[in-house]
């Protein structure tokens, strides 16, 4: 079976988020998976209605905050009323527990997809400082999710 192409978004503040999303797309590639490579920069909440499967890979700046490159777009979707039941989606979100709130960011993306109707086929997985066992461990698992979906 054809998987359902993916959308996979990064926003970033230091670039290790978009770096795990390049990560994402190489394998993706690798496995044949129709995938597409954005930057929260370059994406709007009106993009959202062309994507089918969307991989957000978002990380935290300050106390909760979007990171810079991101900040317009989380904005507009958290500000907005988006349907978005024709989504599946999945969150890698970065952040750092020396901060009260950590991986706010993508905790806020996260809970915003699943109250607008988004269907969630992985959990959202929040990673630490420290995050390269703990990613490989959930690309995994999102690979495994995706070559056996339908």
């Amino acid at each position: 079976m054809k998987v359902k192409p993916l959308t996979i978004l990064h926003g970033t503040e230091t670039g290790n988020s978009e770096d795990l999303a390049n990560q994402l797309y190489d394998r993706a590639k690798e496995k044949n998976i129709d995938a597409t490579l954005v930057g929260a920069m370059d994406f709007s909440t009106a993009d959202l209605s062309e994507v089918q499967r969307l991989i957000v890979v978002i990380s935290t700046w300050g106390e909760g905050d979007p990171p810079s490159e991101a900040e317009e777009f989380c904005e507009d979707l958290f500000e907005g009323e988006h349907d978005l039941k024709h989504i599946d989606f999945t969150v890698c979100a970065l952040g750092d527990t020396s901060y009260e709130i950590f991986c706010g960011c993508g905790k806020q993306v996260d809970k915003y997809l699943e109250q607008h109707g988004a269907n969630r086929f992985l959990d959202r997985v929040d990673l630490d400082v420290d995050f390269d066992d703990d990613f490989e461990e959930w690309s995994n698992k999102l690979f495994d999710l995706l070559e056996n979906a339908e």
